[in-house]
């Protein structure tokens, strides 16, 4: 495959806090804590936060990337997603416009495998013969905080 233009990718700051493990490394580490602090040392996300805030930045996000490398939709074969969850998925897919049959969602199996969600999620396309050589596909990625990414390839 190829890449068709630069990963596009903006970090929104506003949503640092929404997933993180507040303890540990050097700013607080295991030491310094009482035993019953230990839960600042758990994986902490707001779910429904992140998602107000990609919903926020999304669409002209996704979009913009579409524009600024002279692209529409209509180009692509297949939009693989990150993972993330099933309903906000299928939200997400609805406020982008994207049909059911070009967005590709598998959450469902396998739950959120965080960053490889993408490339599995290609594996299984490709596996299944719903992609072939030729084909566009946009991949859509997320990371705690909020990152967003987005990278066009051709198989």
């Amino acid at each position: 495959s190829r890449g068709l233009g630069d990963v596009y990718k903006r970090q929104i700051n506003e949503g640092v806090n929404l997933a993180e493990i507040p303890a540990g490394g050097t700013r607080i580490p295991p030491k310094s804590l009482e035993s019953t602090a230990s839960d600042q040392f758990l994986f902490k996300m707001e779910g429904q936060k992140i998602y107000k805030l990609a919903s926020k930045y999304l669409p002209d996000f996704f979009y913009g990337a579409l524009k600024k490398y002279n692209f529409n939709l209509d180009d692509f074969q297949m939009v693989v997603p990150h993972q993330a969850s099933q309903m906000g998925l299928g939200l997400m897919r609805r406020k982008l416009n994207i049909p059911t049959e070009k967005f590709f969602i598998n959450v469902e199996q396998y739950g959120n495998l965080v960053a490889a969600s993408v490339p599995m999620a290609l594996h299984e396309l490709n596996e299944a013969k719903k992609i072939k050589d030729g084909d566009k596909v946009l991949l859509a990625c997320t990371a705690a905080g909020l990152t967003l990414g987005l990278l066009g390839i051709q198989l």
